[in-house]
């Protein structure tokens, strides 16, 4: 599913892994690590920090906003050079058919085209098209081992 709301994006990929397993890739450093960036350190608690860090040297901060266990992560982030441009994401986790679950991206609060946010958008949605293929291929290759 793709989808376009005012000044946010969401997409939807149905994961081959059931809740557990795709519960323990976005909720632990080390998952996120293998498929949204290169390292990660997330405190995973309401109020908790973290910090992003991607190929090229490339950082975002974060702050925790919400965790329900097993179910939805959201936080607030911005690239490490501009804490002006920070948007909320949350990651959402829905049981699909056959034991598959349904992992569904929201970025918000991106600015108004006048302000660039387009831009900015497009290039979300790319990059949340992207990582979620690369989760989706991470747990393929977590199953096969």
């Amino acid at each position: 599913m793709t989808q376009e709301l005012e000044n946010a994006v969401v997409r939807s990929l149905v994961l081959d892994a059931d809740r557990e397993t795709v519960w323990k890739a976005i909720s632990s450093d080390d998952g996120l690590a293998g498929w949204l960036a290169e390292t990660a350190a997330v405190d995973l608690r309401p109020g908790g920090a973290g910090i992003v860090r991607f190929a090229g040297g490339h950082e975002r901060h974060l702050r925790v906003e919400r965790v329900e266990d097993g179910s939805s992560i959201a936080f607030r982030w911005a690239p490490a050079s501009m804490p002006a441009a920070e948007t909320r994401v949350e990651l959402l986790l829905e049981d699909a058919d056959d034991g598959s679950t349904r992992i569904t991206v929201s970025e918000s609060g991106f600015p108004t085209a006048e302000a660039g946010g387009a831009g900015r958008m497009a290039a979300a949605a790319w990059a949340w098209e992207a990582v979620l293929v690369a989760l989706a291929t991470l747990l393929v290759l977590v199953a096969a081992v």
